[in-house]
């Protein structure tokens, strides 16, 4: 992005921000117990589905349940509008079709009020706040109350207050207030919000959403922004809001397949000096589950693939979030984490259910999720990723690769959340989809301290990853026992393998995922369908020993991986400032990284002039009247940047209220008032003159006068500010 639209942007951010205000008027390593319900105790549970059995020794009998996956939104397709990521685990009989095997708390029949705190004791048998603080290295009781994480979703939900202080009350974390949970329609106002009745359809989104951000950080303030509806101009809309409003972080737990995007939309998920993070979605690579429909026969795909990521998470200066399925031991280590992708090997279990022999049995059972993610078909890689180790190995030919990061999606190792409003919500559910990685991500940078002024906070975590990967970064590779993990049609078996499959499924006629008719669905094959003898598993949706599609980097061990590597940048103004008058601002800016020098700083003064240079002193003189968005932009030897921004108001007259009688009798005494608003920088109201039409004076606020004569008077109030401004007020009085 250029400096020009970079200092475009960010004055259409902060001067939206001063209208709204005019209008209204250390890491730790394993986090401290969040209360009694959620304290670190005895630890078991459940590694991902995938071999159940063997990954959780003793494990088996009662200690196994099973599930299907549901949305938590409408799933209804429209459009130009976004569709949720969402999920939550449902339990069901073991021979229920698409049914998928999970291990359970292991003190079956215990009730939650009494049980130890094991892995998977959320009141619904999910992880807790603690199990993620324990797994990924975090202290969510670290002091950001300075971070705004907003949450944007769409329709009411007029039950979140209610239910995040459930969710609080029930891990021991403080009771919210109107400034740590702070709601508003997709204008940035507190009324009127969107539909409520609506709501019923995307209430389990929100919940999710809030009170994943609200586990990982108990201190950050929280922004909710609710879009009208689902339209990606409604979105774009309530993405610029959250920017406006001043939050640090937003989080998208939504989107579409990619395709040309209107720069309204694109550029309303680019937010310069703000991390975005936005979820890779649940249908796999490319939306191949899409292909896994209902009614057919068995062993067959209906639909087609997109052909494409998903929209925002592609945008290149997005945060794209990926999906795991994760396991953890009685310290809260991880003792597995692998792709999220529950339609299993050769996609056994999303074409029939329960993959029983022979492998292609009855019931088909339809779409299960899977993390998104693939090769971009509309941008271009952003240089942090094109020069990252492993980037060239997938594949995509300069073009950017979605996930950059990952953390848990798999509802069947879930998190539980509780809704009351959703439809068919109850209280407590267990939870996933990459709906959830989404906002956990988000909080986790809110924990690091932000973007830290960083324009594109994502390079920050492609430099810590490149720097301190082995103590910051998770590597997801493969399962335990060396099968295959990835987010494609053959997800979990190896290409021959696969090809074998694909083979008995054409009677002999295919080899390939890819020529079944249903566009690409695994990207280790030829995208034209041409059949292949001879496969190797691909990078772009397959996990590899380092960055690899599915899962990008990998997923945090410590919040250093979130932490901003550009340079630290402030802008001080002066104390005031006068029109046609020299003023002189103070900047400061030092690189992050050992070795990296300040290579420039170039501030953009909001009146269509610019300067360019290292030093950190710079004078301006402004000659036109009125508000202007000061942004510095500044780049370190290595190519990172930073941006700061401030807004400074000069030589605009005040805004002045008198009240007061306009009708008053000769020789009677009347009292006045007078309010002044002013709003240059650093403007201090100097002198209040009255002057009252009869030859007379008076000064102050509330002066008081008396007519002695009949007629009509031409009363002026003549205000001056400490930086030279004047300001009179006319008003009319009739003296009787």
């Amino acid at each position: 992005m250029s400096h020009a639209s970079l200092f475009t942007r960010r004055v259409r951010a902060i001067a939206a921000a001063t209208a709204v205000l005019l209008t209204a008027g250390t890491t730790a390593a394993t986090a401290a117990s969040s209360g009694a319900s959620d304290a670190a105790a005895t630890r078991t549970h459940a590694a991902p589905a995938r071999g159940v059995a063997a990954l959780t020794p003793g494990a088996t009998g009662s200690d196994i349940g099973y599930a299907v996956n549901r949305p938590l939104c409408s799933t209804v397709v429209r459009a130009r509008h976004m569709n949720c990521f969402a999920l939550k685990r449902v339990p069901v009989p073991a021979n229920t079709p698409g049914a998928v095997a999970y291990a359970k708390n292991l003190v079956p029949g215990m009730p939650a009020s009494s049980r130890p705190d094991v892995i998977g004791a959320g009141p619904d048998g999910g992880y807790t706040p603690a199990d993620l603080a324990a797994a990924y290295k975090y202290d969510p009781t670290t002091n950001r109350r300075g971070q705004l994480v907003a949450v944007v979703d769409w329709f009411d939900d007029p039950n979140i207050r209610h239910d995040l202080n459930r969710f609080d009350v029930q891990y021991g974390i403080p009771t919210e207030t109107s400034s740590s949970l702070r709601i508003v329609n997709e204008d940035g106002a507190a009324l009127p919000l969107p539909s409520a009745t609506s709501g019923h359809k995307s209430a389990g989104e929100t919940s999710l959403d809030v009170e994943a951000v609200r586990a990982v950080c108990n201190t950050c303030r929280i922004l909710l922004v609710e879009a009208r509806n689902s339209a990606d101009i409604n979105l774009a809309i309530a993405e610029d809001t959250a920017a406006a409003l001043g939050a640090t972080e937003i989080t998208n737990s939504f989107g579409f397949h990619e395709q040309t995007e209107p720069a309204i939309i694109r550029d309303a998920f680019d937010q310069p000096g703000i991390v975005v993070t936005a979820s890779t979605g649940d249908d796999g690579w490319f939306d191949w589950d899409t292909d896994n429909g209902t009614g057919t026969q068995a062993g067959t795909l209906v639909g087609t693939a997109s052909n494409a990521p998903q929209f925002p998470a592609s945008e290149p200066s997005v945060i794209a979030v990926g999906g795991t399925a994760l396991g953890i031991d009685a310290t809260g280590a991880i003792t597995e984490q692998v792709v999220w992708n529950e339609n299993g090997p050769d996609d056994q279990i999303g074409l029939n259910g329960l993959p029983p022999d022979p492998p292609f049995a009855a019931v088909p059972a339809g779409p299960q999720g899977a993390g998104g993610g693939g090769c971009s078909t509309e941008f271009t890689a952003p240089s942090w990723q094109k020069s990252y180790p492993g980037y060239l190995a997938a594949g995509c030919s300069g073009r950017r690769l979605s996930a950059d990061v990952s953390m848990l999606a798999d509802p069947e190792t879930g998190f539980d959340t509780y809704d009351t409003w959703g439809t068919g919500d109850t209280g407590w559910i267990t939870v996933g989809g990459t709906s959830l990685a989404s906002p956990l991500v988000a909080a986790m940078y809110a924990l690091a301290g932000g973007s830290g002024n960083a324009i594109y906070p994502a390079r920050s975590l492609y430099e810590n990853a490149g720097l301190h990967g082995a103590s910051d970064v998770f590597d997801v590779v493969a399962t335990n026992d060396g099968l295959a993990s990835g987010t494609g049609f053959c997800g979990g078996d190896a290409p021959a393998g696969c090809s074998g499959v694909v083979n008995s499924m054409t009677g002999g006629a295919h080899t390939s995922p890819n020529a079944l008719g249903h566009q690409n669905i695994d990207c280790s094959y030829d995208r034209s369908g041409a059949d292949t003898a001879s496969v190797t598993a691909s990078s772009e949706c397959n996990a590899v020993t380092g960055f690899d599609g599915p899962t990008g980097v990998g997923t945090p061990l410590t919040t250093g991986l979130f932490k901003s590597t550009s340079p630290s940048l402030s802008i001080r103004r002066p104390r005031s400032l006068r029109l046609n008058h020299s003023a002189t601002f103070a900047l400061s800016a030092a690189p992050r990284l050992s070795g990296a020098v300040m290579k420039s700083i170039k501030v953009f003064w909001g009146d269509g002039h610019s300067s360019t240079g290292t030093s950190l002193t710079r004078t301006h003189t402004y000659t036109k009247r009125g508000l202007h968005v000061v942004v510095a932009v500044a780049t370190d030897s290595l190519g990172q940047q930073s941006i700061a921004s401030t807004p400074i108001t000069v030589g605009k007259r005040a805004v002045i209220k008198v009240s007061g009688p306009s009708r008053v009798r000769h020789g009677h005494r009347a009292l006045f008032d007078v309010r002044v608003s002013d709003s240059n920088t650093g403007a201090k109201v100097r002198s209040i003159v009255w002057k009252w039409g009869d030859g007379k004076t008076s000064h102050g606020l509330g002066p008081s006068h008396t007519w002695h004569k009949r007629g009509r008077y031409t009363v002026r109030v003549i205000v001056v500010d400490s930086t030279g401004v004047k300001t009179t007020y006319v008003r009319h009085e009739r003296v009787t």
